[in-house]
């Protein structure tokens, strides 16, 4: 494998090379290159379009049932400055941690049926008939806590806010899920 240098670009080929091993290759005509604090994959950096995947860093101002509103993000490295957006943006919660699919829904997994009911955006009980727990998302989503949101993903987010197709979808980088209340 080629070595690389200080300064010199990563292509996708390149990445590949990395990537032998795995079963799908990264598939783009371009490089990655970051802007502002976003990562773009493919060829036209100017801005994002369907072929390019962003990445980008947010801050949580506030947490809804199936969303986050957020603003962008862009500690400047090296300093104690930072470059805070001042637009509201939705951005989804991984399917998991949403409330709209599973509240008041019975799920089978497996031999096992459960009964969800939440009471808030973090909080809700699962029943399977026998045993009843509340369950708390873990760890919590804060005012100011920092998340990695996607765009452009294919098939993209599966939500809506006032029939408005929300772009973004945490990346979930904090791996929250639900567990029992202790």
């Amino acid at each position: 494998m080629k070595r690389w240098h200080r300064g010199e670009s990563i292509t996708v080929s390149r990445l590949n090379e990395i990537q032998k091993k795995t079963d799908r290759p990264i598939r783009s005509s371009g490089t990655m290159q970051t802007i502002a604090g976003i990562t773009y994959v493919g060829q036209d950096f100017a801005q994002s379009s369907p072929h390019n995947i962003v990445i980008a860093r947010f801050r949580v101002k506030s947490l809804q049932n199936d969303y986050l509103v957020c603003r962008r993000y862009s500690p400047a490295v090296g300093t104690a400055v930072e470059v805070a957006g001042t637009v509201n943006i939705y951005v989804a919660k991984p399917y998991e941690l949403r409330r709209t699919p599973f509240d008041g829904k019975t799920i089978t997994y497996g031999s096992q049926i459960i009964t969800y009911t939440y009471s808030d955006e973090c909080t809700r009980i699962a029943t399977d008939g026998d045993d009843t727990e509340t369950q708390v998302m873990t760890p919590l989503y804060f005012v100011d806590c920092e998340i990695l949101a996607v765009m452009n993903i294919s098939g993209g987010t599966g939500l809506a806010v006032s029939d408005v197709p929300v772009m973004w979808e945490d990346l979930n980088t904090a791996g929250r899920f639900w567990a029992r209340e202790a």
